[in-house]
């Protein structure tokens, strides 16, 4: 015959009490990083906005740093840094946003202008036709291939590649006047 200890039943209830608190006080802290995450973005929208590109850029960084993981935060911290001049640091802030939301056209748009503001045509392009296969209803992409084919003076595909933005987004006023362009500089009026 075998004699196991008995456990008391106070044990059980303070070994469940214990886990109660420590899954309420992980909750609560989880929604104060949440929280303070989203105050940070906000400042850093409001300080963007205002022009202050450091302070905005200093509210997104520590807002990551509670989020690392966010696509959105990444994104905008690109935005910032490409419109500063920070090509590697736009890059690289681009890239994480699409390792955590591959679908981000965001993103992916500002990438491939990070890539040709670094005069990676190529990858520009690379990105740019990824992006325009995974959003076949958008014309976003397929107008910035016909702008970066314009400016390499390959005008012929660069009208089709805009007719191909103006059939999946005609409300595009920027393609309007790319399409111009292209086919001033083609020599057709």
């Amino acid at each position: 015959m075998r004699i196991t200890p008995a456990i008391p039943p106070l044990f059980f209830r303070t070994l469940f009490a214990l886990s109660v608190l420590l899954f309420l006080q992980t909750a609560s802290t989880g929604q104060s990083i949440s929280a303070k995450s989203v105050s940070l973005e906000q400042a850093g929208d409001a300080a963007a906005k205002a022009g202050r590109v450091d302070q905005a850029l200093a509210n997104y960084q520590q807002a990551l740093q509670l989020q690392p993981r966010s696509a959105r935060l990444n994104q905008k911290t690109g935005d910032l840094l490409l419109a500063s001049g920070r090509v590697p640091e736009a890059i690289s802030s681009y890239q994480a946003a699409l390792s955590y939301d591959p679908a981000n056209e965001k993103s992916c748009l500002g990438l491939a202008a990070a890539y040709r503001q670094a005069f990676n045509y190529d990858q520009a392009r690379k990105i740019l036709h990824g992006c325009a296969a995974q959003h076949p209803n958008s014309g976003l992409a397929w107008v910035e291939l016909g702008d970066l084919d314009t400016k390499q003076q390959r005008y012929d595909k660069a009208i089709a590649e805009l007719k191909k933005g103006f059939e999946r987004s005609p409300w595009l006023s920027m393609a309007h006047g790319k399409f111009c362009i292209a086919y001033f500089s083609k020599g057709e009026t």
